[in-house]
């Protein structure tokens, strides 16, 4: 019998070193746990935070996205504005030059008739001149239908250049 009871008594003493190796291996374990747990929120918390930032760049993107379409139409709209502002110059330097061009050529018309008006008055004054001053004891008759001739081609000359 006392064999028994010392065989039960190891056995209990072995079942109570047991219970306490257990016991010290579920506290340990319980302290890896709430670590896990600890660790675990850690994450869900960084998860959570870095949800709310993939969310704000999102919005952000959009905005961004917003911004540049708007951008392209007003630099679209200044290609265009750009283009008719350049098609109304060329047109512009182009009658310009037409302006400048029929100038020049009236200004050349206008000194060629001036010349020949001059041209003109000078017969009439050297016509006049003979008719007044024609003195019938002079040797030379007067040629008076020789300078009307005279005085009319150049009147038909500025009338054609008038034409």
């Amino acid at each position: 019998l006392a064999g028994e009871l010392e065989g039960m008594r190891r056995a209990l003493g072995e079942a109570t070193q047991r219970a306490a190796d257990l016991e010290a291996t579920a506290t340990v374990r319980d302290a890896k746990l709430r670590d896990l747990e600890d660790v675990k929120a850690s994450i869900d918390d960084r998860k959570a935070k870095f949800k709310a930032t993939i969310d704000d760049k999102d919005d952000l993107i959009g905005k961004t996205s917003l911004k540049c379409r708007r951008l392209d139409e007003l630099l679209e709209k200044a290609g265009h504005t750009q283009k008719d502002l350049e098609a109304a110059l060329k047109s512009r330097t182009a009658n310009l030059k037409r302006s400048q061009e029929l100038l020049a050529s009236s200004r050349k018309n206008r000194d060629l008739k001036n010349k020949k008006l001059k041209q003109l008055g000078d017969l009439l004054e050297l016509f006049l001149e003979k008719v007044v001053h024609a003195d019938s004891s002079e040797d030379e008759p007067v040629d008076a239908l020789g300078e009307l001739a005279a005085l009319r081609q150049t009147l038909k000359e500025l009338a054609d250049d008038r034409e």
